[in-house]
């Protein structure tokens, strides 16, 4: 028997409540007054997601245009 292969096909189950769970839009309170904040929850590693601010803010675009 070979490691690579499995002694018998498994189907791969995604765990869709993970899933929600990592991906689900955080209540942040009633929509309202929309303030500018430099504070924003990162999902992206502290680094990359440095890299990928600074990357961005090579285009000069507003967030109204978009």
């Amino acid at each position: 028997k070979s490691f690579w292969i499995p002694e018998k096909p498994s189907r791969i189950e995604i765990n869709t409540i993970r899933l929600l769970e990592q991906f689900a839009v955080k209540d942040i309170g009633a929509l309202g007054v929309v303030e500018q904040s430099s504070s924003q929850h990162i999902l992206l590693n502290p680094k990359i997601a440095h890299n990928f601010n600074i990357f961005l803010k090579s285009f000069p675009v507003k967030p109204e245009e978009l």
